[in-house]
């Protein structure tokens, strides 16, 4: 297929984090990226009932990039850092519902304690998620040297591909955090899609290796999620040409 280069698509692509409830009233940015199980499960009952679609990071490079179809309504669900309570709180719920969701994973965070182990990982890949990459250490890439930024991105990727046995094509820079050489080192490395946290929901060839994202945080609600999805008129944006 040809490459749609002027290409425009409103795709929202929510960022989870924690899906707890952190009762340490000191962690305030812990509080903040903790979405509640029962709130959670309460979004996803929300996308279900008015008939979204979810997809992957790697379905939405491929429509982007050659025009593979989507769902009118879809959405992208990701998951930062790869703690345990995604795997506990979030996957059965995903799995109720038949949705798909993108973990990005620390390499060197796995088997530690509060974080997932090789084996949900794997069965995360079994039920259908997809697996990225979130780095080695989750260290700010912009101000690392030449050498331990590529060991940061590309050994990662090593390291969860040999544990999952196939390719993994899709990156989150740590805290969103990315300058020319982390771009180009992540090219590189054969990512054909990234995740940044700017924010925003229209995505096109140009932004591949920086899609934008919408935090979910502790005060949302199922219904400030719900509107992340609209347009300004508040209906599902369909996708227009592009004209520079």
């Amino acid at each position: 297929m040809r490459a749609l280069s002027h290409r425009v698509t409103f795709a929202p692509i929510l960022m989870f984090h924690y899906i707890r409830v952190d009762r340490n009233p000191y962690d305030y940015l812990g509080i903040r990226l903790s979405v509640a199980p029962s709130t959670f499960s309460s979004e996803m009952a929300l996308l279900h009932r008015y008939g979204y679609h979810t997809i992957t990071l790697t379905q939405l490079a491929d429509h982007i990039r050659y025009g593979r179809p989507l769902p009118r309504k879809r959405v992208v669900l990701t998951f930062d850092d790869g703690y345990e309570d995604q795997y506990k709180h979030a996957l059965p719920v995903l799995r109720r519902y038949g949705f798909r969701a993108t973990f990005f994973i620390v390499s060197g965070f796995v088997n530690r304690p509060r974080y997932m182990t090789w084996r949900q990982i794997k069965q995360l890949d079994r039920d259908g998620m997809e697996i990225g990459v979130h780095t080695v250490s989750h260290l700010d890439l912009t101000t690392l040297p030449t050498r331990f930024l590529w060991h940061q991105i590309y050994g990662a990727k090593l390291a969860i591909e040999w544990h999952l046995r196939h390719p993994v094509r899709v990156f989150a820079y740590p805290s969103g955090a990315f300058d020319g050489a982390v771009l180009a080192d992540v090219r590189r490395a054969g990512f054909i899609a990234a995740a940044s946290t700017l924010p925003g929901t229209l995505h096109a060839e140009r932004t591949l290796l920086y899609l934008y994202r919408v935090r979910i945080l502790n005060s949302d609600t199922p219904q400030t999620m719900y509107s992340y999805l609209l347009d300004r008129f508040g209906n599902p944006w369909e996708p227009t040409p592009y004209v520079p």
